[in-house]
């Protein structure tokens, strides 16, 4: 069987839990410790402003309530023929 759209949901899982890990410390997580954006001179400050936390909560809120993944199966097809 092969699934269609397993790169999609693996890629919105990856920035979702982004967003929740950043929104829930408060701050961004080093590319190096598993993050995937640190504003360029941050890596001593950082601490998200107030206002980082309100736009960052905006594309959560946005992305969990409008956003969807499409999975498509095929089946009888052989992966690697």
């Amino acid at each position: 069987m092969v699934v269609d759209g397993q790169h999609r949901r693996f890629g919105y899982s990856l920035v979702t839990d982004w967003l929740n890990d950043i929104l829930m410390a408060g701050r961004y997580v080093s590319v190096r410790k598993g993050g995937l954006y640190l504003p360029e001179g941050r890596e001593e400050t950082p601490e998200l402003s107030q206002d980082e936390l309100a736009v960052w909560g905006s594309v959560y809120e946005e992305a969990k309530a409008h956003c969807t993944v499409d999975v498509t199966l095929h089946l009888g097809l052989r992966s690697g023929s």
